[in-house]
């Protein structure tokens, strides 16, 4: 039996134009640079058939639902040309948000409630066994630690099919940017509820998505759902002191204001992540050498009016 080797694996995706139908993902253009991949093929739920008989023993389980998890991380970089959208682009659109190309200038990408989602046909290699993981939808995280690559964390669920063995092809890589390490030279203009000067160590942002596996009878019963979203962080600053920024008393009061950093110092390689209703929550002192921190928990609100824009990535 030739063996299977753990390090050849690779990811492609592509946005299906139907729910659920194979949008066939080609290695030439849909090939997904990541890192700390994981593929979950069978994530099942079972009904014990617990029978009764005349000796111990287990009975069968009949799987009742299954479906495909994978997960995975990007690297959080812009596309190389200002107003191109990223590589990465399928994969936050399938995590229920919408792209604006604005030609020339920049791609944006905002949360939506539907009434629809994008979805993305994953092909999941691992040498040479394809998974193929239809109709899927999922979450992420960011993470933008100081000294650190900063990247996107995936996880998407899809609906089953069974595994075949298929030869990828060769990988193209075209438009993925190396990234900048995230730290004082390569990123700039943070702003936390209209604090310009707050020292800024780390940021983790989870975009909270509930993703639902659905399996009714009838056409279009089995699916995959993102039913509800709730932004949430962690930020991490230098402590202030009391006449530069009053954070206990917008903590106190439950204050939101705006956020924004932005990653990157060339055009087409930016990407500006902002909020503009951002609620400090349960202040935590740290240490970093020497040096007094505070962690905040954040909650990312969308604005009383408007919705839909709690947090807003951008890429010029």
């Amino acid at each position: 039996m030739a063996q299977l080797f753990t390090r050849k694996q690779l990811i492609l995706a592509k946005i299906e134009t139907t729910y659920g139908t194979d949008s066939v993902p080609v290695v030439g253009t849909d090939a997904m640079l990541i890192s700390d991949l994981s593929i979950n093929p069978a994530q099942s739920e079972y009904v014990n058939r617990d029978l009764i008989r005349p000796y111990l023993g287990a009975s069968q389980q009949l799987p009742a639902a299954i479906r495909s998890e994978v997960s995975f991380t990007v690297e959080l970089a812009g596309s190389g040309a200002a107003g191109t959208a990223p590589k990465w682009a399928p994969l936050i659109r399938a995590c229920g948000f919408a792209e604006t190309i604005n030609a020339g200038v920049s791609a944006q990408y905002d949360p939506v409630s539907g009434p629809t989602f994008a979805s993305i046909t994953i092909y999941a290699f691992r040498d040479g066994v394809r998974h193929v993981i239809r109709g899927a939808r999922g979450t992420f995280t960011i993470a933008m630690n100081n000294r650190e690559r900063p990247v996107m964390n995936f996880t998407f669920t899809g609906l089953y099919q069974s595994p075949t063995d298929v030869t990828p092809g060769t990988a193209v890589y075209t438009g993925w940017q190396t990234p900048l390490v995230f730290n004082n030279q390569n990123s700039s203009a943070f702003t936390l509820q209209s604090y310009a000067n707050a020292v800024l160590s780390g940021i983790t942002i989870d975009a909270g998505n509930q993703v639902e596996y659905r399996s009714f009878v009838g056409t279009g019963g089995e699916s995959i759902l993102i039913t509800n979203r709730e932004v949430t962080g962690q930020i991490t600053i230098e402590s202030a002191a009391q006449a530069e920024k009053d954070y206990w008393a917008n903590v106190r009061d439950a204050v939101t204001g705006n956020f924004t950093i932005t990653h990157g110092t060339t055009a087409g390689n930016r990407v500006v992540i902002s909020a503009p209703a951002v609620q400090v929550t349960e202040p935590q002192y740290g240490d970093v050498q020497g040096i007094s921190t505070t962690q905040f928990n954040a909650r990312l609100t969308p604005s009383a009016t408007a919705g839909n824009d709690e947090i807003r990535i951008l890429v010029n």
